[in-house]
């Protein structure tokens, strides 16, 4: 192919699937290092039109909310699919932390009427500085649409929520169910819907609840098992009305969690080591885990 889309320069290739690529590339106008996606439109047929129409005006909708945590400029740091690959475990410390700065950026976009229609664990990416960003706001449509139209199934259909699936009006509470799904997977270290095939996969979406957390991994607190399953709601109005609720939920949970540690800690004997857990530790990390899952020099990004 040309070394030029439009006014971008590509680069390289970052990821290529049957729907579409993901090319780092330069903007000539601004000078800027992008994260370009592309789309097989042959893959749509028929709607191929309107899904252009629809990503043109989600582009123009989603342009004020590059500075909370919205982005379509190439990130550099490790996306929470990436973390979630060497299985080191989430503090809950981290998990408060990731969690509140996804729903600062979702909140954002809502109240701008703007939702994410392919939220994922690789569009959530954490930088270097502990700095978390919502990758492809704008351009979110193109890889969901394309799952709905053309029965592909790739990774992001793990994430969709129950309308979505059903082709209905979405609104911020179809990207908590999402982020519940993320969260859930955090956790645990398993999908919250998994299948063999596309049509199994809806079906769970649609009519099964996710085994709780707090069965799969007995250290997490049932709170944030709570949390995570409430979020996962099969109807809207059973879910967090905004990101911010889940948050002040999460909140509570790490209080809970750093007043249990402190308890065990007293009641311990000076000798005996403290437990650890693997996925929802008490011991605070903060931004050091962070930073010590996200060596210098790799860049992630989103699947096309």
């Amino acid at each position: 192919m040309s070394n030029k889309i439009g006014r971008f320069e590509i680069i390289n290739e970052i990821a290529r699937s049957e729907i579409g690529c993901t090319y780092k590339a330069s903007d000539s106008e601004s000078g800027h290092t992008v994260a370009l996606k592309t789309i097989n439109l042959e893959l749509l047929g028929d709607q191929a039109e309107a899904l252009v129409q629809r990503i043109d005006e989600e582009a123009e909708t989603s342009k004020a909310l590059s500075s909370h945590c919205a982005a379509m400029e190439y990130v550099q740091g490790n996306s929470i699919a990436t973390m979630l690959a060497r299985k080191e475990g989430f503090s809950i410390w981290d998990l408060q932390d990731i969690t509140r700065q996804t729903c600062q950026g979702l909140d954002h976009a809502h109240v701008n009427k703007v939702v994410h229609y392919s939220l994922e664990p690789a569009k959530v990416m954490v930088q270097w500085d502990g700095t978390v960003k919502i990758l492809s706001f704008g351009i979110s449509g193109m890889g969901a649409y394309a799952v709905l139209a053309t029965g592909k199934s790739p990774e992001v259909l793990h994430y969709l929520s129950p309308e979505q699936l059903r082709g209905e009006p979405l609104d911020g509470r179809s990207n908590l169910f999402t982020l519940g799904a993320i969260l859930y997977e955090m956790v645990t270290e398993r999908k919250a819907f998994d299948a063999e095939d596309a049509d199994q996969l809806r079906q769970q979406i649609l009519e099964q609840m996710p085994v709780a957390p707090d069965q799969i991994n007995r250290k997490i607190h049932p709170a944030l098992s709570e949390v995570i399953m409430k979020a996962l709601a099969k109807v809207p109005e059973g879910r967090y009305a905004s990101g911010q609720e889940l948050v002040n939920d999460l909140e509570r949970c790490k209080e809970s969690a750093t007043k249990a540690a402190a308890a065990k800690k007293t009641a311990q004997p000076a000798t005996s080591p403290s437990a650890t857990a693997k996925t929802i530790s008490p011991k605070r990390s903060g931004n050091h885990r962070l930073r010590r899952v996200l060596p210098a020099g790799e860049k992630a990004v989103p699947q096309p």
